[in-house]
């Protein structure tokens, strides 16, 4: 069973990255996640970055609760439900501004729970994430991107510490 757990964080961690890798080695710089979203030109692409960010949401879930802790599970609930919003807001084509923040505001309200999720487990972990991407995001200009990346690769490498 905790094989299981493992494939699904590892997918997890792939979902999340691919269209971010892809987007920079375009050359294309997003400034969050549901930024990111409109980088890419044509409806295939959104389509395939929804349903990657979807399933990035839905396959870190039973990793996530399996390894957190009694008394915090509703952070888990709390981050992926953000996560799932956030990915289905960003699937409806002609996106205004207003449901372009309020994504923006959901992927962040993900990285706060996920951020209080690992302080509360194993802290060093975020620590050092947030001290390794955020730097790198502010000189690149992406720092919203780089706390939810930051909070995102913790809640994995946290999982799979627990676990």
């Amino acid at each position: 069973m905790i094989t299981l757990f493992y494939l699904l964080l590892i997918v997890s961690m792939i979902a999340f990255a691919a269209p971010l890798v892809y987007l920079f080695v375009n050359g294309k710089t997003p400034e969050s996640i549901p930024n990111s979203h409109e980088l890419f030109v044509n409806s295939l692409g959104k389509n395939i970055h929804t349903f990657l960010l979807f399933v990035s949401a839905l396959f870190i879930l039973p990793a996530w609760l399996e390894a957190s802790p009694d008394g915090i599970t509703f952070l888990c609930f709390l981050g992926s439900i953000f996560l799932f919003v956030s990915s289905m807001v960003m699937a409806i084509e002609n996106t205004s501004t207003w449901r372009r923040r309020i994504a923006e505001s959901l992927t962040f309200l993900f990285a706060l729970a996920a951020y209080i999720w690992c302080f509360s487990t194993i802290w060093y972990v975020a620590l050092i994430c947030m001290l390794i991407i955020i730097p790198i995001s502010v000189w690149k200009k992406c720092w919203m991107l780089g706390v939810q990346s930051a909070a995102f690769i913790s809640v994995i490498i946290t999982s799979l510490a627990l676990l």
